[in-house]
């Protein structure tokens, strides 16, 4: 589990003692030591009086403020939880996102939404009907401006016949949060995001947020499960991150550490925190370091994952020569560009499961899983495993998963279009690494069954 903290500066009114570049600064610097991976700041730039009357909150410019974060930190992320995207022109948006990533030396991580404020859509000048047709429009003018290529776009808001961004972002790609419940929100994240930010919401509350209605963990699991699986089956190959506050109820000095671990069992990847302004803001910080983030949920499985991997390969006789991959490697395609081969070389380890148990099925990079196909070979009713469903059967998180050296044995399949390749790659234990292996060996150290189950 990770953990990102909320700037304390989102109150109606904010304290004045926040309100400092030094504040800033001294807070982010203290959530770095504590261990947070990151600080997150929303977005009102023109919030309804009557809204900020009913529970509302003001707010900084989220791109300013998180300079001044940026500036007393080495390797803080930076959050925006979250940026309403047609309340800004794209290409202004992508200049700020740009500049924020270059100066902070690639730290940025854009959460986004499309909002639900009538009264703010009508003072920025904004159709709130248009939203949804703007949010699209945005994304994808975002990821052209970022490209540092020409840029033509022709839409009834921006229109350029030819606009170059530079300079562009430091990582590519900037990886995008989406937030919100809705259906659209998730075929939006595995459309083309790296992560989806949830939120608790009572059934009573659905008008009010204009999302859909989340009201506990067991329904999260199977939001992100359906979501995973829906990325699995058109071809991605890597993690999409869920980020979401504890479960209401949850609170610094009860149930807060196991709130964490259920989450965790949910498939959560980041924790959203928000700690009370009252008292010592900085000794909060603290002490949430040191008796929840040091006590959370362990990451053993992913430390040491290419060493372990290596010796499991060993013991099987497997010599392992790992390939690491460039920062930003995040689909099968990019393995591929990476290494220098076909995307059919790519060996995805795709974890499923049943009520008998887990099962691993080893798909060419440019194949997609058929669960109905793979469940008569298997003769079990087959789904997408979840994240730490996964990982308990494996030893490995989703994204690192080798072929072979696995916690607890399994059924193993394999694709035959692996077998038109002199050697495949597969993922050595780590996101970031691969190694090379011939196809029959793969399948002899495997035991794997060689089957058609990949999608028409």
């Amino acid at each position: 589990m990770r953990f990102t903290l909320g700037l304390p500066l989102m109150h109606h009114p904010i304290s004045e003692s926040f309100l400092t570049g030094d504040a800033i600064a001294e807070i982010a610097g203290a959530a770095e030591s504590a261990g947070f991976e990151s600080v997150w700041l929303t977005e009102h730039p023109a919030p309804p009086d009557r809204w900020l009357e009913n529970g509302g909150h003001d707010s900084l410019d989220p791109f300013v403020a998180l300079a001044f974060a940026a500036a007393a930190t080495t390797k803080l992320r930076l959050l925006t939880n979250l940026t309403v995207l047609p309340y800004r022109n794209p290409f202004l948006l992508a200049k700020a996102v740009a500049t924020l990533d270059r100066l902070s030396g690639g730290r940025v991580t854009l959460g986004v939404g499309t909002g639900y404020l009538k009264g703010e859509y009508r003072a920025l000048g904004v159709d709130f009907d248009e939203r949804n047709t703007l949010f699209d429009q945005s994304i994808d003018v975002l990821r052209a401006a970022w490209s540092g290529e020409s840029v033509v776009v022709d839409t009834p808001g921006p229109s350029t016949r030819g606009t170059t961004s530079l300079p562009t972002p430091t990582q590519n790609p900037v990886p995008i949060w989406i937030g919100g419940n809705s259906r659209l929100t998730r075929r939006r994240v595995v459309a083309g995001a790296q992560g989806w930010m949830p939120m608790w919401n009572p059934v009573g509350q659905s008008a009010i947020t204009r999302t859909a209605p989340l009201e506990t963990l067991t329904e999260l699991q199977a939001m992100v499960e359906a979501m995973r699986s829906d990325a699995c089956a058109s071809g991605r190959a890597d993690h999409l991150d869920v980020a979401v506050t504890p479960p209401p109820g949850s609170d610094f000095d009860s149930g807060l550490p196991e709130s964490i671990r259920r989450m965790a069992g949910a498939g959560v990847d980041v924790a959203v925190i928000n700690l009370p302004t009252d008292g010592d803001f900085l000794q909060k910080v603290t002490r949430f370091g040191r008796e929840v983030i040091a006590a959370s949920v362990p990451d053993a499985p992913v430390k040491g994952g290419l060493a372990r991997f290596t010796s499991a390969a060993r013991e099987l006789g497997v010599e392992v020569v790992p390939v690491t991959y460039p920062q930003g490697t995040r689909t099968a395609a990019d393995a591929a560009a990476a290494i220098g081969c076909e995307v059919s070389q790519i060996v995805k380890s795709l974890v499923v499961s049943s009520d008998h148990g887990a099962a691993l099925a080893l798909t060419a990079g440019h194949h997609r899983i058929d669960l109905v196909k793979l469940s008569a070979i298997d003769g079990h009713t087959l789904r997408m495993a979840g994240a730490e469903e996964a990982r308990a059967a494996t030893g490995y998180a989703i994204g690192g998963t080798p072929p072979f050296g696995h916690a607890v044995p399994m059924p193993i399949y394999v694709d035959p279009a692996l077998f038109d390749h002199r050697l495949v790659y597969g993922a050595a234990g780590r996101p970031d690494t691969c190694f090379p292996i011939a196809p029959d060996v793969l399948a002899r150290v495997t035991g794997a069954v060689v089957a058609d189950f990949v999608a028409d």
